[in-house]
């Protein structure tokens, strides 16, 4: 039997789960019909990956089936997360460099 998410990242640490794991983490449940997984999933592959979903806006998020305002949020700060992070790695890597050398 497969580990749900939260169990994988137990055992292997979050870098360890597929990105539409992390996205069933963000979302936490589902819908009547679909569980958490297997709508994250149809997300991923819908935006074409991540990054398409991170040039989605609220609206088109809120258009898929079981994806609220409340969840659209959470992934788009999500998203922001990753983004600002990157960003601040970049600029850092970037001040350490001083002569071409580097």
């Amino acid at each position: 039997m497969d580990y749900l998410p939260r169990e994988r990242a137990k055992q292997h640490g979050v870098e360890a789960l597929a990105d539409y794991e992390l996205i069933a983490l963000i979302c936490r449940t589902g819908t009547v019909g679909k569980d958490v997984l297997t709508s994250s999933k149809i997300l991923i592959d819908s935006t074409r990956g991540l990054y398409g979903l991170g040039s989605v806006s609220l609206q088109n998020l809120c258009k898929h089936d079981g994806i609220g305002e409340s969840k659209a949020f959470s992934i788009l700060a999500g998203i922001e997360l990753g983004k600002r992070v990157y960003q601040k790695q970049k600029k850092q890597s970037f001040s350490q460099l001083k002569t071409p050398q580097d």
